[in-house]
């Protein structure tokens, strides 16, 4: 969310307006130049071509680090990091490619790496084998010495996978994978995203598909979802162009809209008194949905690996099609959580592969 104005002080109403321009991206894509896992057919001017399809603005390529070089391995799960470490040329067809890495080490979790304003220029590569010798804590230390922006990819889901939790130093968490829409692990990565947020610390929650092979139809497939199914929504003030300097610090400050491209969820103004709040939602549902406002309580004891939700939620109404929503006065606790998230859901889920969500980071994010 973008919050362009605040009035008011301690003891008074604060009446926050959101606004700016949204655009939407997928920060965790693989080409065919550095993920041996492709079959050949995402190099950088077709993921171009299938973003500006699906209505990118931008797309973030993180090739796996333990393929990067070594595209003659037989067992794509166990290659030497051989570099360069990053090959991936972007393309121009209206869409900006940025050359991100995602260091790969096995059973200690995937870290998305976003390259700092100019890129990387560091020499060498990131280091993620042997097996057993790289934590996640190595893997997000190793982005941070390149100037990266570290995102804790599909945390929760597949065993080799699974964040070790050797460190919660992340910057995001990847609270939404594409591997089969929405499903248990992206559920068990919204509770721990919670947690961290409990904690006091700032890390954002973002949405990626993971796409392995551009061309895939929606809804696509179990571990092989189409492009940009789910993405991640920054808005940008009206005045700021669409840079990658200035999605990134769109991104760090976690002013984001988590969704599928026929999902959305945002609130455009709220008012905030010592007793009270209130908020207008206005949002998008393929089909019969809840949107539920959630308060998430300080926890300093919490566990993120326990993935037990902690949100309340507040205030909740049915919607289908587009909607705009005003939830009239909430009471709360004076000196309570200020943690707000909005959450857009179907009205039951029992099965992975089901759409209609869609996810706001927090409510009252400064503008950046």
């Amino acid at each position: 969310m973008v919050a362009v104005a605040m009035i008011g002080t301690l003891g008074c109403t604060s009446n926050l307006e959101f606004g700016g321009t949204w655009i939407s991206g997928d920060v965790h894509v693989h080409s065919s130049t550095g993920s041996n896992d492709t079959d050949g057919i995402s190099f950088e001017p077709d993921i171009a071509a299938a973003a500006a399809g699906a209505g990118l603005g931008f797309v973030v390529l993180t090739d796996h680090s333990n393929a990067t070089g070594s595209m003659h391995c037989e067992d794509v799960e166990d290659c030497p990091n051989l570099g360069p470490e990053f090959p991936a040329e972007p393309s121009d067809d209206g869409v900006m490619l940025v050359v991100g890495n995602e260091t790969s080490p096995l059973n200690a979790g995937h870290v998305g790496c976003l390259p700092p304003d100019g890129g990387f220029t560091f020499d060498g590569a990131f280091i993620d084998r042997p097996d057993g010798d790289v934590t996640a804590h190595d893997a997000v230390q190793q982005c941070r010495d390149a100037g990266g922006w570290s995102v804790a990819n599909h945390p929760f889901g597949v065993a080799w996978l699974d964040w070790d939790w050797t460190t919660t130093a992340y910057d995001a968490m990847e609270v939404w994978n594409g591997g089969w829409r929405w499903d248990g692990g992206d559920v068990d990565a919204l509770a721990a995203w919670e947690c961290n947020v409990a904690q006091g610390l700032h890390v954002v929650p973002v949405a990626a598909s993971d796409n392995h092979r551009v061309g895939i139809v929606p809804p696509g497939e179990a571990l092989d979802p189409p492009l940009g199914q789910p993405r991640t929504s920054v808005a940008l003030h009206e005045d700021v162009a669409p840079t990658w300097p200035a999605i990134r610090r769109a991104l760090q400050t976690g002013r984001v809209v988590l969704h599928e491209a026929d999902t959305w969820v945002e609130a455009s103004e709220g008012s905030w008194a010592p007793k009270w709040e209130r908020w207008t939602i206005v949002g998008e549902s393929p089909g019969p949905a809840v949107v539920e406002l959630r308060s998430i309580p300080r926890a300093q004891d919490c566990d993120p690996a326990a993935a037990e939700p902690l949100s309340e939620v507040l205030w909740s109404a049915d919607v289908d099609g587009s909607f705009t929503l005003d939830t009239e006065r909430i009471d709360h606790e004076p000196d309570g959580s200020r943690l707000r998230y909005l959450a857009l859901v179907p009205p039951t889920w029992s099965e992975p592969g089901e759409g209609g969500v869609a996810l706001t980071g927090l409510l009252e994010t400064p503008p950046g």
